[in-house]
Order: structure tokens, then C-alpha cells, then sequence
């Protein structure tokens, strides 16, 4: 496991003492799920780091998961220590702590609702609403056209999220099998459930419609799921191009690194601080020696005998907005692969009282902690809907 991502015991220590205690508690009113920054700090403080973690793991069932990450943008954008030097590392103290002293169960409820519920998908969404309900005493089937689950965790390079600690917070939720889990279950439509005995449906399949690059020869790139789910087919490439600004295409980079891939081109039709990524995100761009083209639209992919070029347009900024410089034109040769990471767009809604849509097929794309508190408010407002 990557050791770098956690603190050592001397550096926990350091961390702790920077919080400042706030009494107001800014980290906690800017956490999607509002988990107690400030108490399980104040209890790691006193050594009590099982109190420390059973806080954690009150408002959040991938407490540790979250902890790896969660963007900075939430607590530690409203961390007042920010104003004295640094704000407090909260994500990696609540990573580190749930490493060193992890939740040994979860508590659920006998069954005792009537009501049968279905969740098709199964990310952070689709099993945080299948794990709430079931908490409560709801009849919960979570069904996954893969052959297992997880959902969108599955994309996130083993060096940011390792895959053993993806099981061990899957494990945790599913050991005591408090609701039916199917896999390899394609649900093309929600209604099909409802008439098979189901009384609701949530869906939480997120995006499932991979943007369209439309540009001439389209069909010879890789889509971004692919390439990230199968790296490892890929490793023997020397060179590849990888096309987008964002976390997926940031995603896409470092592991074609990781995995060995000589060199790593990232094309950006927008400038460099424009892309959807962090400050730390662009010096490991940078670390990691990937090659970036900000202000380049690709035009064209062509394959010329096993290798493909990439006829690309330089770009300039009017009004904010990309705009195409005319003839600046020019082909970037001998990729063995191009791989599309402009990201993905939801499937369409149905409406009715009875289906319920959570995490990224409402939201849009957004982080797992926004997914995880989307489907946590949405199954609350449910449960709260019945007692009327």
C-alpha cells in the first residue's frame, strides 16, 4: 500500500495539534455529509482512536475511502488555520486514522418495513442508499450490471484509493448481508422493477453516456472506463494521447504513468489553469513528466499500420471561451493509443412518485463525498415521506 497517502505517527501527531479547536466549526458545516472534523480530531488528540473513527463512520460508510479522496474544496477550504499558515490536512488525519484503528461492524435493524426496495447501481450512491435503508429496517435489493461492486471507485488510480481498501469498506457494509446484492443484472428500465413487485426504485447508474469527441476518425479512440478498468492491457504502449482537462483525464494520466507508459500526452483545449484539477493535482502532472497541450482541440485521428496520429488546432481565449486560431494546424504522430476522457452525461429521467434518482444521474459529475451525502439526503427525505 502506497505509505505516502497516510501520516506516520509523528506526523498524525504534528497535524492534530494544528487544529485550533474551533467553536464554530467551520469544517463540519462545509463537509457534504457533515461529519465532526472537530470531534474525532479532539478525541485522535487524546489517544481515543477507536471513539475517533466510530465518529467518522457516523454520517459516512466510506469514511476511510473519503479520507483518501475527498477533494480539499469542503473542510479544509473552510479550515480557519488557513489564515495562520496552513489549513489542518483533515482528509489524510481521518484516512490515517481509519487505517491504524478501522470499524470493526456496522449496526443494522431487523428487517421490519413492508415496503420492497430496489437500487439499481452500485457506486458510492447506490450503496450508501441500499446501506441507509437498510439501517432502518427497509427490504433492500442492490442491483449492478457488473460482476461486482463499486461503481466509479473502480476508476480511481490504486495510488490515490488502493483496491484492498475498497474491499475492506465494501466488506464492512456487506458482511452481515443486510440487503440481497444482484450483479450482472442489466435494468434497462426502472418501471420493469416496479411491475415485478417492487414498490420503489432508486436509480444510481450515474453517467453512462460517454461524450462524443465528433471529430473525424472518432471510433479508433479508447473510451477512458476501459482504459482506467483494464490499465494494465496497456502497459507495454510507449506512447499514448489521452484528450480532456478534468479529473478523468487527470486520472488517466498519472495511471498510464504508474502502469509505465513511456510517455503520456494530455491534450487541453482550454489553458492549463483552466483545467478541473487541483493546484497539487498540476504538480503531479508535472512530477510524473506527462506532456501537456493546453490550448489544443483535436481535429482528426488516423491510423497509420499500428500507430495512430492526431491531427490537432491550436486554440486562443475571446471572451473565456476557446476559440480555434485559423491554419494552426499541425499532426502529433505515433501514439499507440488515444484514449477519450471529455467525460460522461446521465441517461434520462422518468417521472414518478415512485422512482427516486440519486448521486451523478441528478448531480451531474461530482465527488464521491457529494454522491454519498446526495443519496443520504434523498433516502432521509423518503423515509421521512412515509411517516406523513
Amino acid at each position: 500500500m502506497n505509505k505516502s497517502i497516510y501520516f506516520n505517527n509523528i506526523q498524525l501527531k504534528l497535524e492534530l495539534d494544528k487544529c485550533l479547536s474551533c467553536a464554530t466549526k467551520p469544517c463540519q458545516k462545509a463537509c457534504p455529509v457533515k461529519c465532526d472534523a472537530h470531534q474525532f480530531i479532539k478525541l485522535a488528540k487524546e489517544n481515543k482512536l477507536k471513539e475517533a473513527v466510530d465518529i467518522i463512520y457516523q454520517k459516512n460508510p466510506f469514511g476511510h475511502i473519503c479520507g483518501l479522496v475527498c477533494p480539499e474544496k469542503f473542510c479544509m477550504k473552510a479550515c480557519l488555520r488557513a489564515k495562520i499558515d496552513q489549513a489542518v490536512n483533515i482528509k489524510k488525519i481521518q484516512a490515517t486514522l481509519a487505517q491504524k484503528s478501522p470499524l470493526k461492524e456496522h449496526h443494522f435493524s431487523p428487517i421490519y418495513r413492508s415496503e420492497k426496495i430496489a437500487i439499481v447501481g452500485a457506486g458510492p450512491a447506490g450503496i450508501t442508499a441500499a446501506f441507509t435503508l437498510a439501517k432502518n429496517g427497509f427490504q433492500v435489493t442492490l442491483i449492478e450490471k457488473e460482476d461486482e461492486i463499486s461503481g466509479a471507485l473502480s476508476l480511481i488510480p490504486n495510488n490515490r484509493l488502493p483496491k484492498e481498501v475498497i474491499k475492506e469498506e465494501l466488506n464492512l457494509i456487506t458482511k452481515k448481508e443486510p440487503f440481497k446484492i444482484l450483479t450482472n443484472t442489466l435494468i434497462k428500465n426502472p418501471k420493469n422493477l416496479l411491475n415485478e413487485g417492487f414498490d420503489y426504485v432508486f436509480m444510481a447508474t450515474g453517467e453512462t453516456k460517454l461524450k462524443k469527441l465528433h471529430i473525424k476518425g472518432e471510433n479508433h479512440a479508447l473510451s477512458y472506463p476501459l482504459f482506467l478498468k483494464n490499465i494494465s492491457n496497456y502497459k507495454a504502449f510507449k506512447k499514448i494521447a489521452i484528450i480532456g482537462g478534468g479529473n478523468v483525464a487527470f486520472d488517466g494520466a498519472i495511471s498510464a504513468k504508474k502502469a509505465g507508459i513511456q510517455e503520456v500526452h494530455l491534450f487541453v483545449r482550454r489553458r492549463h489553469i483552466d483545467m478541473r484539477i487541483t493546484l497539487q493535482e498540476h504538480q503531479e502532472l508535472i512530477q510524473n513528466q506527462i506532456t501537456l497541450h493546453p490550448l489544443t482541440s483535436p481535429i482528426q485521428i488516423k491510423k497509420q499500420k499500428d500507430k495512430f496520429n492526431l491531427l490537432v488546432q491550436n486554440n486562443t481565449i475571446i471572451d473565456e471561451k476557446p476559440v480555434a486560431i485559423e491554419k494552426a494546424i499541425y499532426t502529433q504522430q505515433g501514439f499507440d493509443a488515444i484514449i477519450s476522457a471529455i467525460g460522461s452525461t446521465a441517461e434520462a429521467t422518468l417521472k414518478s412518485d415512485r422512482i427516486f434518482y440519486i448521486g451523478d444521474i441528478k448531480l451531474g459529475s461530482s465527488s464521491v463525498v457529494e454522491a454519498i451525502a446526495h443519496a443520504q439526503q434523498t433516502t432521509l427525505n423518503f423515509m421521512q415521506s412515509l411517516l406523513k
